[in-house]
């Protein structure tokens, strides 16, 4: 029933008769089958297509399906009006067909039954399928060939794919090749038919083949995507069994735009080298030198336009600000558009947006850090394209920080307050308030900005200082908290006193007291800042040699750290005077022969006296001079001529010695 037989459509579109039913016809006589048609129709586009599908109809019937019995005409609807005599030549076309010799009016009833009498010959035809064999993986163009034998004689091969005729050879050796590329990837079952000289038909072994083509898909934009700007294509290729993707080409109205070799395959193009209006977009793919495989189209809507304009008109590029600050920008709309707003941003963030020309807010610029910023103005239009404009700005605002005590810091007594203050941008600080635990314990009106206060006012434990600064323009500003514990933590140098002379090893001793509900850890002792020996035992105390610094003025300092983590140092200074000896005859690098003077500079320790000087040759004393100043005579013959080291020693009454720096001396006698 062609008419009612939704697959083939044949009434929905329009269609010959003869195009409708061949697979039919094909299919019924390769199996020797009995067939019949209960009814079709076409849409008729226009007038006159009627008479053609007539016409075309008789001469289909007896050349492209041979073996029918009759055709019957039903002229009897009264739903559509396909009615024969409803035209001179639909009725001319129709009384033409009803003279051929298969063909039953109405006129002529059928009789009871029809017989189907087959078209094959006595020995029906064969076909056998060589190519492809059963079980192949395919890939690009594949040639089906089949071997055909008929008595009556072959008329054509005809190749099937999946059921669908894709191709007929009406010569030996049958043959037609296939694009495996329009058919999608996985199974496919290839068939042959022959049909003989009498309509007679037979059809091969299936082979069930396997389609393993290069594919590309494009993956983005959707089909009917509005486009503007920059337009990214992307796809996504799957290589066959054994090959390798080389390269994905995209194209747009058939040009090439450009091609990528690695995955992700994606293409940038700007759509301003695109027309105005309807694309059609596709990506093709290579696994050799050789395309294998295309995607389907995608339709976009390429849409250029000009994008809104808009320059900032305050603040200035690089002025400095403060307070409250105006932001204000000049806006055009893109062609054929309206702003729809413009909005302002500060370090990339939103601070506001005005709908209305002459577009400007006041924006606070306190909110953000002392330094350079960036202010932006950025027009969108009703059409969502959008511009920006920017400039840096310094912000100058009202600041304060506290300086000391140090975050953690344990502390007693007399606590010194300090903090640092910026005035706003054209202002002088008025004065600097400090704050503890919330409650304003003093200010200083001039710079360096400091409090002396009492902690043993409050009670032991945790604190907060905080500081505020009010500056001449009315601004004001508060720093951030830093917290801190007062407690009774203390340490004190017990010994060396304070100015002491000192040489040799020296006793550095110290007293110290934990914080609050702490105990000391330990009591660190420093020289010149030097970490020199800890005590983590009360009666704290270490042995320090001083004759590893030079003599002079020392800075020693004891740090007591507790418990609780607070720390507190004390310092003295000392005068660190050992016993010294310098060599300064011969110098380095001397050459003597004969008698040679050595003479020498000493220092006896603190509270000593020199007692004697000796001197030394490669390790050997030569001699050696008690009184000032220190000097000898030494006869070089007595070694052989070369190079030696000669050092002077010192010894005082205290029993300390030094040896002085070693000098080279090289004797030629």
């Amino acid at each position: 029933d062609g008419y009612n037989w939704a697959p083939a459509q044949s009434w929905a579109q329009w269609r010959s008769f003869a195009d409708t039913f061949a697979p039919f016809h094909a299919w019924g006589m390769a199996r020797n089958k009995p067939m019949m048609v209960g009814e079709t129709g076409v849409q008729e586009r226009a007038v006159g297509e009627k008479a053609a599908w007539l016409r075309a109809a008789q001469a289909d019937l007896p050349t492209k399906l041979p073996g029918i019995a009759a055709v019957m005409y039903f002229d009897s609807d009264t739903i559509y009006p396909w009615w024969t005599d409803s035209r001179p030549d639909s009725f001319e076309a129709f009384s033409a067909f009803a003279n051929d010799p298969y063909m039953t009016t109405r006129a002529t009833a059928l009789p009871a039954s029809v017989a189907f009498t087959s078209a094959a010959t006595s020995t029906p035809p064969t076909v056998l399928l060589r190519k492809p064999l059963a079980g192949a993986a395919v890939t690009g163009t594949m040639l089906m060939t089949a071997d055909a034998v008929a008595e009556a004689g072959v008329a054509r091969v005809e190749f099937f794919v999946d059921g669908n005729l894709v191709g007929v050879d009406t010569t030996a050796p049958y043959s037609m090749p296939y694009d495996s590329r329009g058919h999608a990837n996985g199974p496919a079952r290839v068939e042959a038919r022959v049909l003989d000289r009498t309509g007679a038909g037979a059809m091969s072994q299936a082979a069930s083949v396997t389609v393993a083509n290069t594919t590309v898909t494009l993956s983005a934009p959707a089909d009917g995507t509005i486009v503007a700007g920059g337009l990214t294509l992307d796809a996504a290729a799957v290589a066959a069994p054994g090959r390798t993707v080389t390269r994905v080409r995209f194209y747009a109205s058939s040009l090439e735009i450009g091609a990528d070799t690695t995955a992700p395959y994606a293409v940038t193009v700007d759509t301003a080298t695109l027309p105005n209006g309807p694309t059609p977009v596709y990506a093709t793919v290579e696994d050799g030198s050789r395309e294998t495989g295309r995607t389907t189209t995608t339709i976009l809507s390429v849409f250029n336009r000009f994008p809104p304009k808009v320059q900032l008109t305050a603040p200035a590029e690089g002025a400095g600000v403060r307070g409250q600050v105006w932001l204000s920008a000049d806006a055009a709309p893109g062609a054929g558009a309206a702003v729809a707003r413009v909005e302002f941003l500060v370090d990339g963030v939103k601070v506001g947006e005005d709908t209305t020309a002459g577009y400007g807010l006041s924006w606070s610029s306190t909110r953000v850090a002392n330094g350079v910023h960036t202010v932006t103005a950025r027009v969108v239009d009703n059409a969502g394209a959008a511009t920006v404009h920017s400039r840096t700005v310094t912000v100058t605002n009202a600041a304060a920080a506290v300086t000391a005590p140090a975050a953690g810091a344990n502390l007693s007594g007399i606590v010194t307050l300090t903090a640092s203050a910026t005035p706003a941008l054209g202002a002088s600080v008025t004065r600097v308030e400090f704050f503890v635990n919330g409650s304003k314990v003093g200010e200083d009106l001039t710079a360096p900005y400091s409090l002396p206060w009492d902690s043993r006012t409050k009670s032991a434990g945790t604190k907060t200082v905080s500081v505020k600064v009010t500056d001449s323009s009315g601004q004001t500003a508060r720093s951030a908290d830093v917290t801190f514990v007062t407690g009774t933590l203390s340490v004190a140098l017990t010994s060396p006193a304070d100015g002491a002379v000192v040489s040799g090893s020296v006793r550095l001793a110290a007293a110290a007291g934990a914080g609050a509900g702490a105990t000391v850890t330990r009591v660190e002792f420093l020289v010149d800042g030097v970490k020199v020996g800890e005590d983590t035992t009360s009666g704290y105390g270490v042995s320090w040699a001083s004759k590893k610094v030079s003599n002079g003025v020392h800075t020693v300092t004891a740090r007591v750290t507790d418990s609780a983590g607070g720390t507190m140092t004390h310092s003295r200074t000392v005068t660190v005077a050992n016993v010294t000896v310098a060599l300064t005859s011969p110098t380095t690098g001397t050459t003597a022969q004969g008698g040679v003077t050595m003479t020498a500079v000493a220092t006896p320790s603190a509270g000593a006296s020199v007692t004697r000087v000796e001197f030394y040759v490669a390790g050997v004393k030569v001699g050696e001079d008690t009184t000032a100043p220190y000097s000898i005579t030494w006869d070089s013959r007595t070694v052989s001529n070369g190079t030696r080291a000669v050092y002077a020693k010192v010894t005082d009454t205290a029993g300390r010695s030094a040896n002085s720096a070693k000098v080279s001396l090289t004797t030629r006698n």
